[in-house]
């Protein structure tokens, strides 16, 4: 498992870029609706978004995080999937959420 992590694991600058990607992304979602903040989740202690940055306010879920969802995205475009309306359709989807 440590092997396959190793290969597969993104290079120093495509996480830079991926989180310069994740804060415009939840920049733009909080600007567009109000009542949405930046925070972070201190418990559960089980909760996959624990003590990271996510989008909060949110109506349908409990928050969003960017962060994880950009990345999620990029190893799909580094597997070779080329969607250049990959950051308006994450918006959208998230917007029903909001």
């Amino acid at each position: 498992m440590k092997s396959y992590i190793y290969e597969n694991k993104l290079a120093t600058k495509s996480q830079a870029f991926t989180l310069d990607i994740a804060i415009y992304l939840g920049e733009v979602v909080k600007s567009n609706h109000s009542g949405l903040d930046w925070g972070v989740v201190f418990k559960p202690k089980s909760y996959v978004s624990l003590n990271r940055p996510v989008i909060t306010g949110l109506t349908k879920q409990k928050d969003m995080d960017v962060i994880m969802i950009v990345t999620n995205k990029m190893y799909l475009v580094l597997d070779g999937e080329r969607n250049p309306n990959a950051l308006f359709d994450i918006y959208h989807t998230w917007e029903e959420f909001i």
